[in-house]
Order: structure tokens, then sequence, then C-alpha cells
């Protein structure tokens, strides 16, 4: 009988050990006749405990030394295209078991692999044995990267690989490893007023790879899903001298290295995807009592290393011995308030919600904006009533649009929500939600008419774009950027939470130039998914204007109501006075630029200065209207100056293990109609009526109608010195 007449499913008689066996059909013949071998099964011990400080260890005899079950995968060679020429799913293995194999006259790779307790595992759709490096379960729990309990035992998931020459009757030994990390946890509290409510693993990892046993590359695996596995309450752990221990099994995590040698900080400079262990707890001072949390990012070190790699056993000891300053050290959790009223002024604030579910963050905003552009001295519009002086009424804000519904007092509340003069701030909290972590907010200011504060006038007066979003490139003032002998950027890549910021070789960058300390934002202003092309995620502007608008996408809380409406010609003076008061409404081209040339109450053209600021004259400067959080503006046309014909297909890659995405996010053409979205990839630049274009995603032309002073551009943030 030649293996193409062997039957699919089997049943071995040996020790009533059941088998699902399969032979595949290919193209080309593999000589080699069924044989029968048996597997001397070992366990590899776990591959030595890292440089962490010891902390808990669970008492070995939890974890079992036996395989329940059994994949084994044999391939026709060794090397990466190595075909798939037999599978066989053994249910019930014991060790006398034989296992069915095609004999070889060369080496053949087998691949084991060990309590997946799944005989659907997809491995008959593989063709080859790179293959196998992609099959993965899914974990939603940190015990299901373990394994499945039997008999009060944890059958770990293991695999092996082996080449060898088949030959019947031989005995084959397979050296099993485990699949996953292990993170054995002690806690120490020693803060008096703090009581712990839970611990959790955060930001794991989604998949567990089943097939570990080869050289993984630096950063495994490249693509991935997180996940926040469900807490772990505090009674749960087990008493241990001086604390209490917990237990984790989690998936393969290779992130490399967070680029500081400091574990105040290592949280703030991690690559994106590494997991932390989170402690929560309330802890009560001078009779109040508040939730507070703390987060210790893992690898084989608290310091910098960023690695979980399979079959190794991790031990931490974290002591809590202080409350902390969330604003130095990255192990505190800030779930308390993002005050800006002593920072520099700004028209965005880039807002990270707070990581424990249903607690509240407040964000404090200042008003001065108002007083800074409509004052009677040294303002744009003056304006004595708008400029909020002491013989005003006073004002109010109102959430003019949010790419999610803000509910009073679900996910959303006005903590101050009215003043007296420009010297003063608004304040409002958002409620964490798991369903919805991220979005885009827009605030506005409007006086009341009144002295009895009854009314409110019809137009608003400055409005603030709020960026809700998990990434936090403020730590970037944790590095000084790298340069080789020659005073050219040798890093281009450094680590922030939620993501990255870049810089770029040449030029501009070099050292003792203009952006020699400067970092890029590692996404467009407002981006909620970083590879996203459209969606609540995706803001444009208009040139010159400090508020965005949306494309094709829900908006809610709109005030008034409307989204937004396209204001043609009749408007035609005043044009960016217009703007501030109704900073929903897009401009469509009057003489071919949405602000017709308007100068203010000096007599300065808007549209001449640096994103239309009269004031300002250098690409290095911020514009009273620059759309960027404090810290950052809108990029000059030198920043892209090195890049501008090196980036392909929305990527440009400066080195091997760094990419930078552009993706073609298009743009709003207004013209002198209703907007309409134009596939091609431009971001603004902050220079006058200035643009950089990725010629590359080019998809199609303007047409006759395209009129770019009126339309509305993706916008990418530079740090500077302020």
């Amino acid at each position: 009988m030649n293996k193409y007449q062997l039957i699919s499913i089997a049943i071995c008689a040996i020790l009533s050990s059941a088998c699902a066996d399969r032979s595949l059909r290919l193209d080309k013949p593999y000589d080699g006749a069924e044989v029968c071998v048996g597997l001397d099964l070992s366990i590899i011990p776990d591959e030595g405990v890292p440089t962490t400080k010891l902390g808990y260890s669970e008492p070995s005899v939890s974890e079992s030394t036996e395989v329940k079950n059994l994949w084994v995968l044999q391939f026709d060679g060794t090397d990466e295209d190595s075909r798939l020429v037999r599978y066989a799913y053994y249910e019930s293995f014991l060790p006398s078991s034989q296992v069915k194999l095609v004999s070889s006259t060369e080496e053949n790779r087998l691949v084991f692999l060990a309590n997946t307790f799944d005989r659907n595992t997809e491995v008959g759709s593989l063709r080859v044995f790179k293959d196998v490096k992609y099959l993965y379960n899914k974990v939603y729990y940190d015990g299901d990267a373990g394994g499945v309990i039997v008999g009060g035992k944890r059958a770990l998931k293991m695999n092996a690989r082996t080449d060898v020459v088949i030959q019947d009757g031989m005995t084959i030994p397979v050296p099993l490893k485990r699949t996953s990390a292990r993170i054995d946890v002690t806690v120490t509290n020693n803060l008096p007023g703090l009581v712990i409510d839970s611990i959790s693993v955060c930001s794991a990892l989604l998949e567990q790879y089943l097939f570990t046993d080869y050289d993984m590359p630096d950063k495994f695996p490249a693509s991935f899903s997180k996940i926040d596995f469900p807490a772990t309450p505090w009674s749960e752990g087990t008493d241990v001298a001086g604390g209490r221990g917990f237990t984790f099994y989690l998936p393969v995590n290779k992130r490399g290295d967070s680029g500081i040698d400091d574990p105040v900080h290592k949280s703030w400079t991690s690559p994106g995807g590494v997991g932390y262990v989170r402690i929560v707890g309330d802890y009560t001072e001078g009779g109040q009592t508040r939730t507070v949390a703390y987060r210790f990012r893992l690898g084989s070190d608290l310091d910098h290393d960023c690695n979980l790699l399979p079959n190794h056993r991790y031990s931490y000891n974290f002591v809590i011995d202080g409350k902390g300053d969330y604003s130095d050290d990255s192990r505190v959790l800030n779930l308390e308030i993002q005050d800006y009223t002593n920072t520099e002024f700004a028209n965005c604030y880039m807002v990270n919600p707070p990581e424990v579910a249903w607690v509240w963050k407040h964000v404090r905003v200042p008003i001065q904006r108002v007083h800074d552009f409509w004052n009677t001295t040294d303002g744009y519009e003056k304006v004595i009533n708008n400029a909020l002086e002491q013989n005003s009424f006073g004002w109010k804000v109102d959430v003019l649009r949010s790419s999610y519904e803000l509910t009073e007092d679900e996910n959303f509340k006005w903590i101050k929500r009215t003043g007296d003069t420009y010297d003063d701030y608004f304040e409002f909290a958002i409620r964490s939600n798991p369903k919805v972590p991220a979005g885009n907010i827009i605030i506005g200011i409007h006086r009341f008419t009144d002295r009895e504060r009854t009314t409110v006038d019809d137009v608003f007066i400055w409005s603030w774009h709020f960026w809700i979003t998990d990434y936090d490139p403020e730590v970037k003032k944790y590095y000084t950027p790298e340069f080789n002998s020659s005073g050219v950027e040798s890093r281009f890549e450094y680590y922030v939470d939620g993501g990255s910021v870049y810089r770029f070789p040449g030029g501009d960058w070099n050292q003792d130039k203009p952006l020699s300390e400067a970092f890029i934002m590692d996404r467009d202003l407002g981006t909620i998914d970083v590879n996203a092309t459209s969606g609540p995620g995706v803001l444009f502007y208009q040139h010159g204007r400090k508020d965005p608008f949306n494309y094709n996408y829900t908006c809610y809380n709109i005030y008034p109501n409307h989204d937004y409406v396209v204001i043609k010609n009749e408007v035609e003076e005043d044009r960016v006075k217009y703007s501030i008061n109704y900073p929903y409404r897009i401009l469509s081209s009057v003489n071919n630029y949405w602000c017709n040339s308007d100068t203010d109450s000096d007599g300065n053209i808007y549209m001449k200065g640096i994103w239309h600021d009269p004031k300002v004259s250098s690409v290095y400067e911020k514009s009273i209207f620059d759309p960027c959080p404090p810290g950052w503006h809108v990029c000059s046309s030198a920043a892209f100056k090195p890049i501008a014909n090196q980036v392909k297909s929305g990527v440009y890659t400066p080195s091997p293990d760094v990419r930078i995405f552009f993706p073609i996010r298009g743009y709003l053409n207004v013209g002198t109609g209703n907007p309409t979205f134009m596939n091609r990839g431009y971001l603004w630049m902050c220079e006058v009526f200035s643009r950089h274009n990725f010629s590359f995603v080019d998809a199609q032309s303007g047409g006759s109608g395209y009129t770019v002073g009126a339309s509305a551009m993706p916008v990418r943030c530079i740090s500077y010195r302020n």
C-alpha cells in the first residue's frame, strides 16, 4: 500500500491511544513507507530565571509533567520551505504510545505540539515548515496561556522540534519546552493608608503561538492584539513572608529594550506592546479616599529589558512603600487630573483616559487665549467685550462636537463650566470606558449677554480640541537625540507611552541645527488608530485654522444642531473672525483662498504669517492658531525635506528595524461647493500656504475644481523648545 492509499483516520492499537492521522496529497510524490516509531518525551526545565528580583514562587507541583495530547507534524526536509507530508493528533497520549510517520533517507523535521487540547487546530491548512510559526490560540485569561488544569495540575502547552532520518521501530528523543512565560509575583504593601484591591496583567498579547522552539526574531510577534486580563482579587493571593503571591502565565512577547536603564521611567519608554502588572487599591490620606494604581512593565529585568521568552520563569518582588508622584514616576498611574493651567497655552490638549475602568479623571484648561486674541492692547482683533475683561458679564463653555456620545454623569461631567474673566479656567471630567477608550472632543466658550447670566451669545469667542488617547509623546523629555561622530542622526525611533516619536536623518535634524532636539509624532493630529485612513480618528484642518473637521463619521453632542456647514462666498470679509465665531463651519474659497487675505485690527494680513499668525515669522515658532498640543506645532517643510523622495507606499524606513507610517488619508476639497474627499496624500506644513505632497499616493488628480486654498488636510506635529 503506498501512502496515497492510507486511510485518513486510524485507531492505533497501542494502549488505546486515539489518533487522528493525516497524510497529504502532494504535487511532488514523497518516497517512503509508513512506519511506527516511539517517542522518548522529556520536559526541559525552566531555562534559567532571569535577573529579576526574587519574588513569590508557586509550588512546582501545580504544574503537570505529563503529556495529555499531542500533535505530530512531519516535513520532508529541514529548511523553511520543507513540505508537510504527514500530521496526526493523539487525543490521549501515553508514554508507551507509538506514532506513524513516513520513512526517509534524509533528515526530516518533526514538530510536536503538546497539550493544546484542540483537535481542530488548523494544521491541515499548513503547507511548509515556516507556516507552523503562525499557529496560535487566543488567550482571554492569564491562565489560558498556561494550559488546561487536569486533576488539579496544570497541563502546560509545550512544543519541540527535531531533525532526524525516519526509520521503522526507532525511538526519537523529544525534549519539550513550554510555549508560555511564567510570572511569579510578590507584592509587599508597606504604605500606610493603602488597601490593595486587585492585581492584573494588562497590555498582554491576545495570541499565544503554539510553536516557539526556534530562533525567534528580535521582535516577536511582529503584529499583535492586546488584552487586559481580568483582575485577580487581592484576597485570592497566597500569603508569603511580607506580602501576597500570585502566578500568571503569558504568551511569549519579545519587544526589545526600553532604551533607558531606569525602572522609574521604564513604563514611559518601553516599546509598544509591552505588558505590565497593574496593582489597584484605595488610598486614604487626610480623611480623603481615592483610587490609586501602579504598573510595572515586564521583562527579564525591571530596568530596561522588555522580553518574555518561552520556557522561562520570571520572579518579581514589588514593594510599595510610598504613594509616588505620577509626574516623574512612570510606575504611578495618573487617575486624577491633567491640569494645564500652568503650561503653555494651546488650542489642543492630549488627555490620557484613566487606565482603571470607571474612574473619573479631571481636565483643567485656562481660557487665556480668548484674551490674547481679542484684547485692545496687543490683540489680533481688539474687541473689549470678547476679551473678557473685568467689566464683562462672564462666560460659559459648551461641547460643540464629539466623536463618541458624551452622557452627563456617565462618561462626562462638568466640574467648572462658567467664570467671570479671562484669567480663569474651565474643568470637566471623563470616565474611562472599555468600549470607548479614545476619541476627539471640541469645546467652545461664549459670553453671557446679561448681568444675570440667563443667556449666552450665539457665537463663540474661542474653542479647544481635546485628543483623548493613550498615546503620550510628552515623555520625549527623557530622551537626548543620538548622533554619530559626524553630527548626523543615528537613532530614529524613541519609544513613548502608547507609541513612538521619531527623528529623521540630515538637514535641519543634524546636530546644532534647528531640529537637533526635536521629535515628530508617529501619527497625525487627532488620530486614534494609527493605520486608519478614515473614521472618527482622522481629522482634517484648513490651513491656518485651529479647529479640526471630520471625514465621513457620526458626530455626537453637536452644538448647534448640525455637523459642519459649507459657508460660501456670502461671507466676504472678516472670515478669520468668522472662523473663530463658528469653529464647526468649514469655509469655501474666496479668491482661491478661504480667508480672502483678511487683516487684523492693525492691518496685518493673516495669511502672510506662519499658520496665519502675522506676529510669527519663523517656522520654529508657534502660531496662536496652531492646532497642536503644548510643546508641539505644525511641521515645517524643512522637517520633511530629508525624506521627501524616500517614502515608499506610505512608509519611510530609515533603518531595517524602524517603520514610519504616513497613511493615505487624502483631504477634503471644499472649493465652492460641498466637501469632496480626494484620495491624495498630503500633509499641511506651517509655512504660508505650504503642503508636503507624498506624490506616491496620487490616486487621482484634483480635477478642474481643485482648490487647495479651501482644502482641509491632515496635520502632523513636531516638538520644539518652549
